[in-house]
C-alpha cells in the first residue's frame, strides 16, 4: 500500500486527552509532530535517533530532551535494536490499520459496484 492511498487518519481529541492531560503545551506539540511524521512514513514510526528528530523537528539536543524525550518515553515504545530501534505509537498504528482497511474496502466495494460479475466490459472472461 502506498502513501497516497492512506492520506489522513480520524482523530478525535478525546481518543487522546487522557494520555496527553499531564503535558505542556510544547511536549503536546511535539507529540502531534512526531504522529505527523509517524504517519507520513511506510514504517508508521520515527527512527530511534535523537539527531535525526532533532533535525526534522527543527529543535536542540536541549530542547528534545526536555520536551519531546518525556513524549516518547511516556506514549511511545521503543521497538528493534539499534542501530534499527524506531519509536512506535501504538494508538496511531490502529488508526494506520484502521484506514488501511477503510481504503481496502473502498476500493473493492468501488469495484463490485462497477464489475458486479468481476468481468471488465472490454476484456474477455477468460482473460482476467
Amino acid at each position: 500500500m502506498s502513501r497516497s492511498d492512506i492520506f489522513w487518519f480520524r482523530y478525535d481529541p478525546r481518543d487522546t486527552v487522557v494520555a496527553t492531560g499531564w503535558m505542556t503545551l510544547a511536549q503536546k506539540g511535539a507529540h502531534h509532530a512526531l504522529l505527523e511524521i509517524a504517519w507520513v512514513r511506510l514504517s508508521c514510526s520515527v527512527p530511534a535517533d535523537k539527531a535525526w528528530i532533532c533535525t526534522r523537528l527543527q529543535i536542540s539536543t536541549m530542547e528534545f530532551e526536555e520536551i519531546v524525550a518525556p513524549v516518547l518515553e511516556a506514549l511511545w515504545a521503543l521497538e528493534g535494536d539499534p542501530p534499527n530501534a524506531e519509536w512506535v505509537c501504538p494508538w496511531l498504528r490502529e488508526r494506520r490499520e484502521d484506514a488501511e482497511h477503510r481504503s481496502h474496502k473502498a476500493r473493492t466495494s468501488a469495484r463490485a459496484r462497477h464489475y458486479p460479475d468481476n468481468i471488465h466490459p472490454l476484456k474477455l472472461k477468460g482473460k482476467l
